[in-house]
């Protein structure tokens, strides 16, 4: 069974509400659109598919890298630009220096490109191969021994609390949600 959605048509060029942030237009749609595609995984997909899913698990994680590098790209582009105003929280800080731990290039390149190899070098480590294991043991490898529902777990929160973070940035007025159409 699909999950309760909804949607508000709105006309973006017309100052209202839906904005908390006084920024301009373009970052508050790129941030919206950050927040869509995790807001899809996390209340869509995560409804459709149990946990233990490794589709699901892999949608997680790549929607996930994309949220963070955009963000981190986004910052970037305020910080070099010199602003006068930091529309930034320190929250992001915190959600980059995270990201950076759950992103590394070695499993990210294997979780992209469905492979278990990063430059022509084996990924995952001898002694955490196992063909009994989500992903044969890439996770383990990548991660000190950590396992597939431990970092999973960890992912997800993050990816729950950058929705939060991201969802502050906008005022829905439930009463004009469509629902289900």
């Amino acid at each position: 069974m699909l999950p309760k959605y909804g949607y508000i048509d709105m006309n973006t060029n017309i100052r209202h509400q839906f904005f908390n942030k006084d920024v301009g237009k373009e970052l508050n749609l790129i941030i919206l659109h950050i927040l869509s595609s995790i807001g899809f995984v996390n209340n869509m997909l995560c409804n459709l598919m149990s946990d233990d899913n490794l589709w699901l698990n892999r949608i997680k994680y790549i929607s996930a890298h994309y949220a963070w590098s955009g963000l981190k790209k986004v910052k970037q582009h305020f910080d070099n630009e010199k602003q006068s105003v930091n529309v930034f929280s320190e929250d992001i800080n915190q959600f980059i220096k995270n990201g950076s731990y759950l992103f590394p290039s070695n499993f990210r390149n294997c979780m992209m490109h469905y492979d278990f190899c990063n430059k022509g070098t084996e990924v995952i480590m001898e002694k955490y191969f196992s063909d009994n294991k989500p992903f044969f043991g890439l996770i383990e490898s990548c991660f000190g021994g950590k396992s597939y529902s431990r970092f999973f777990s960890e992912l997800s929160i993050f990816l729950n609390d950058l929705e939060k973070y991201l969802l502050s940035w906008f005022n829905v007025d439930m009463k004009k949600v469509k629902w289900d159409l």
